[in-house]
């Protein structure tokens, strides 16, 4: 009989990164604080999605491991919601948040 592992495991029974637990628990903060405001008992949509900060869009590509010109695709088709402050644009935190989270396999 092996020991069995220490610490937290992922779906399949493997350790989880430090890393993995904030990610997931940032995805689970953001669907109770969506919940939250669908129900009226927090702050609109709109005020949620800023309030964990904006990113550049090559902070968001690196946040996403992705190429600047992949998110540029997803921000023109409508797949990332962005922000436009004068000639600047920049992405939510949350919406990065929200985009992987739509992506994970079940």
């Amino acid at each position: 009989m092996t020991p069995a592992k220490k610490g937290r495991t992922g779906d399949k029974g493997t350790a989880l990164s430090n890393r993995d637990i904030a990610a997931r628990l940032d995805l689970v903060e953001a669907s109770v604080q969506d919940l939250r405001a669908e129900t009226g008992e927090g702050p609109s949509t709109d005020e949620q999605l800023v309030a964990d900060g904006l990113f550049k869009l090559q902070e968001a590509a690196d946040f996403l491991s992705i190429g600047l010109t992949t998110l540029y695709t997803l921000v023109n088709d409508g797949e990332m919601r962005t922000i436009k402050i004068g000639n600047i644009r920049r992405i939510p935190k949350r919406a990065l948040v929200r985009y992987a989270s739509k992506k994970l396999s079940p």
